[in-house]
């Protein structure tokens, strides 16, 4: 899942667990068995809500990404 956000007035009220249900639903659905999560490890709020939903951490993967430039 990827860019998951909730209004700042609406937090701490279930809205984002929902939303992370509803779309495990619909990617099970789809035939998903597994589901990744890209969680900025230094946003608390983000890491609570995905450990909530059931998430783990996985320690084993890294993310490498590159900022391209126009030439």
């Amino acid at each position: 899942m990827y860019r998951l956000a909730v209004a700042v007035d609406h937090r701490r009220r279930g809205v984002g667990l929902e939303l992370v249900r509803a779309g495990e639903r619909r990617l099970y659905e789809c035939g998903a068995r597994r589901v990744t999560a890209l969680v900025g490890g230094e946003d608390d709020g983000a890491v609570a809500l995905w450990r909530a939903a059931g998430f783990e951490h996985d320690r084993f993967v890294s993310r490498f990404v590159k900022n391209l430039r126009a030439r």
